[in-house]
């Protein structure tokens, strides 16, 4: 989805500003769940707190994000017309939001069940 937005801002020569650097913390979230914290450098709790927190981030930003973009709406930009309307930009950024809950929440839950001692 965020390559979805990206892309398709830059069709209707709009700025991507900060956008890829998200993939900075979907990779790093994605190294230290594959080698288990750096191979066991970082201990657990610290690397899962800091993945959650990045989700959250990253979540809070969409929200935001979302919020002001429906506000932009309500104000009479469409974008009608155009090769990304505001309404298909709105519900790209909320199902971003959703990821990054849905993400967040296995963060916590796979945090709390690896703490219990019932997954090695």
């Amino acid at each position: 989805m965020q390559t979805l937005e990206i892309v398709r801002l830059c069709l209707i020569y709009y700025g991507i500003g900060l956008l890829p650097f998200s993939y900075v913390a979907l990779i790093i979230g994605l190294i230290l769940h594959a080698t288990n914290g750096l191979f066991g450098r970082i201990e657990g709790r610290m690397w899962r707190g800091a993945n959650t927190l990045v989700w959250i981030g990253l979540l809070a930003m969409d929200v935001v994000k979302t919020a002001g973009l429906v506000k932009m709406e309500n104000n009479g930009i469409y974008r009608t017309g155009s090769k990304y309307p505001m309404s298909d930009q709105v519900i790209d950024v909320a199902v971003m939001a959703g990821v990054y809950l849905a993400i967040a929440i296995l963060e916590v839950w796979l945090g709390l069940w690896r703490r219990d001692g019932k997954m090695p």
